[in-house]
């Protein structure tokens, strides 16, 4: 990779470095073009919907910059409605922590709280065999004392979503 030059670029009010740069390498994916300070990339390197190869940055937004549109369009261009759809991050749900698995390290069984009715369940070894299925009753209970001693992941089916815990039988 060979930095051809170096300069400043105006988003949202503040400046940002930029990297003028290509690779060519011949390789299939190449990493090039303009590298902007705390966004990346512009050029390659993004999944696009339309096909192209190489997936151009379209659209860029986090809480320090507003909304950024890429100004180094490629041949056909794009526009603001291509950024009506940003994904620029995920929240986590935050009531899946209301599910504890105790105790942890267990021996004989484990308990899973705020279990109100009759919930699907997994349990995996560490390679991701599925070792164990059931249904865990609201009792909230899941005997393991049939699992060899060693680290698993359980999985419950709450709902639409799915959540995971580690448990460990000692």
């Amino acid at each position: 990779m060979i930095v051809d030059s170096t300069g400043t670029i105006m988003i949202d009010n503040l400046e940002r470095k930029i990297q003028y740069i290509n690779c060519g390498d011949g390789m299939m994916i190449e990493f090039g073009h303009h590298v902007i300070e705390g966004i990346g990339n512009t050029s390659f390197m993004f999944p696009t919907l339309d096909g192209s190869i190489n997936g151009p940055l379209r659209c860029y937004q986090d809480t320090l910059v507003e909304l950024f549109v890429n100004p180094f369009r490629p041949i056909n261009g794009w526009n603001f409605q291509d950024c009506e759809e940003i994904l620029s991050d995920i929240a986590e749900l935050e009531f899946t922590n209301n599910y504890l698995v105790y105790p942890n390290p267990a021996s004989e069984r484990v308990f899973i709280n705020n279990i109100k009715r009759t919930t699907e369940f997994w349990i995996f070894d560490v390679y991701g065999n599925r070792i164990k299925h059931g249904f865990i009753e609201p009792s909230n209970e899941i005997w393991i004392n049939d699992l060899g001693v060693g680290c698993y992941f359980l999985e419950l089916r709450l709902d639409d979503f799915f959540i995971s815990r580690k448990i460990i039988r000692k």
